[in-house]
Order: C-alpha cells, then sequence, then structure tokens
C-alpha cells in the first residue's frame, strides 16, 4: 500500500500485523512491524507519531541484534528527525546506517541512506557531496536491478543537475521523462511534495529551453531504458571533473576539523589512534572521515592519502 501511494492504508495494515505480533508475543516480529508503521506514520505527514514508534522499533531491533533492522530503522529515524528540524542527531542516525549497510553489503539500505544525506547535504547548500552520494546510490541500484525506487532517483538526481550544472538542462529533461515513464511502468506512487517538484522543474525546463529542444529532449527520455536511464545520468560531467580543478579546491572543501583529520589518515593512522590525538570520540572521528571522502569524492582512506598528498 506505501509503495501504491497509500500511506494511509499502510499505517491501518501495519498497525494490524502490530496487533497480531502482540497476541502470539513475537517481540522480533513486533519489532519490524513497528519500523515498517513509522515509515508508514512519516508518509502522512506524522513526523512526531512516527518518531515516537520508531525510536522503540530502532531500541528493540539494535537490542535483539538484528543489524539490518537496526540500521533501516535507523534511517527511518533520521527522516522524522530530519522532518522536525533536528538536521545534526539526522546526520548522525544515517552515517551509523551507512557504515552498517556498508559492513554488510546491502546495496537497497545503502542506497536509501545515501540518498537521505544527499538530502541533508543540499539543504546545508554542499551539491557536491551530494551529487557524490546520488551517484553512488545510482550504481547501487543499477547492481541490484532496483526498478520501483529508481524513478524517484532519477528525479532527484535531475533536480540536482538543474541547481549544479544549468548547462545539462537537456539531459534533465531526459532523466525526468525516463522517471515519468519508469513510474508508470511499475505502478509506484510519489509523494505529492516530491510531484510538485518535479513538475515545478518541468515547467522551469519547458520556459528555458527552446520548444523543439524540449520537446526532443523529452521525446528522448521517453524512449530510454532503465539502465539507459541510469547511465546517461552518470554521463553527466562528474564533481571531481567540474568544480574540484586542483589541490587547493579540494582543501578548501574541507572544514578545519576534517582537513586535520585528513591529514592524519594520510600518515597512516587508525580512527582509534587519531581520536586520541584529536582528543575526540572515535565515533567523531568515523563521522569526519565520512565526510572527508565525500567531499572529496574518495572511496577508500588511500584516496584520501592521495588527494593530501596533492595539497603540498
Amino acid at each position: 500500500a506505501l509503495a501504491l501511494g497509500d500511506p494511509q492504508e499502510a499505517v491501518r495494515r501495519h498497525r494490524r500485523a502490530l496487533a497480531l505480533g502482540k497476541s502470539v508475543g513475537d517481540r522480533r516480529q513486533n519489532a519490524l512491524a513497528s519500523l515498517r508503521l513509522g515509515t508508514a506514520l512519516l508518509r502522512t505527514g506524522d513526523a512526531a507519531g512516527a518518531r515516537s514508534v520508531l525510536v522503540t522499533a530502532h531500541s528493540a531491533l539494535s537490542t535483539m541484534g538484528v543489524t539490518g533492522g537496526t540500521a533501516e530503522a535507523a534511517v527511518s529515524l533520521a527522516a522524522a528527525l530530519h522532518a522536525e528540524g533536528d538536521r545534526r542527531k539526522a546526520r548522525d542516525m544515517l552515517l551509523r546506517a551507512e557504515e552498517t549497510f556498508r559492513r554488510s553489503r546491502d546495496g537497497r539500505g545503502l542506497a536509501g541512506a545515501l540518498r537521505a544525506l544527499a538530502a541533508l547535504d543540499l539543504e546545508g547548500d554542499e551539491p557536491q557531496p551530494a551529487e557524490t552520494a546520488l551517484r553512488e546510490a545510482l550504481r547501487l541500484y543499477e547492481a541490484i536491478d532496483e526498478r520501483t525506487e529508481l524513478p524517484g532517483l532519477l528525479e532527484e538526481f535531475a533536480l540536482l543537475l538543474l541547481r549544479s550544472q544549468p548547462a545539462q538542462r537537456p539531459r534533465a529533461v531526459r532523466l525526468l521523462a525516463a522517471a515519468d515513464v519508469l513510474r508508470q511502468r511499475t505502478g509506484a506512487e510519489v509523494p505529492q511534495e516530491w510531484r510538485s517538484q518535479a513538475e515545478r522543474a518541468r515547467t522551469e525546463l519547458g520556459a528555458r529551453l527552446d520548444w523543439p529542444d524540449f520537446a526532443t529532449a523529452w521525446a528522448e527520455g521517453v524512449r530510454m531504458s532503465a539502465p539507459t536511464a541510469v547511465a546517461e545520468a552518470l554521463s553527466s560531467p562528474a564533481p571531481s571533473h567540474r568544480t574540484v580543478t586542483g589541490a587547493a579546491a579540494e582543501a578548501q572543501s574541507l572544514t578545519p576539523r576534517q582537513a586535520q583529520v585528513a591529514l592524519l589518515v594520510a600518515e597512516g593512522l587508525t580512527n582509534r589512534h587519531i581520536a586520541v590525538r584529536l582528543d575526540i570520540s572515535e565515533w567523531t572521528v568515523v563521522n569526519h572521515v565520512r565526510q572527508v571522502m565525500r567531499r572529496l569524492g574518495c572511496t577508500s582512506r588511500v584516496q584520501v592519502a592521495g588527494a593530501v598528498g596533492r595539497w603540498g
């Protein structure tokens, strides 16, 4: 029901599932049902209700050692916190979830966490790390042949292109068209808020491009298969080839603390040793390392060391 755009019906069904689970005393199923209920409540706009349910679900799943469920609950809880305006706690939850999904090689879960982190980056006016995250999410969806959630991701990427690369308007049109057709094929619905953003983007593109150019690009997007649409998105100029043109630009993209951490990573220090050196918690170091990798477009500590080596 949630995937088909009826969150209210999803809430009713998950409440019934939760009641059934309680009647048979299945703690694990109760926690998972609470997770689904909280996610559905969030889609109805009830962020406070979702947070209350999700805090309980996250705690229960963590206590029982259900690693994947705990990370999934963290992503949903982060969305609730974000909706209530607590971006710092939301980011912390997402970074923990990202770490778990990477360890467990859960491509779908990791892509969801990356999309949520990208949304936070964009709110903080950081389009480059947002684009890096969305590119990785696109690759993950393609690797697992994900189709239900792919249209939404293509739209997110198209809107990011409009914001960061105005010259890529025809590509954005193609991606929006491809997303529209792919969504029709799967029958998946899109939240009203996001639908409005996509419609505004189409209106803007129609106004800024000559009609023949818009119509041609839209027709090209309509004919795209899912793999072709992903390839179209990934073929746009990457952040590292666009805005970061030298070592100085790389260094300037980091906060002073992130630059400190990057230098210590380049020295070969572990997270624990960095924490001792800077007198901060090890988990704070993990967060900084993730942000350094995201901002520099690196996927490993070795690549971070290479980037630092270019600073001179």
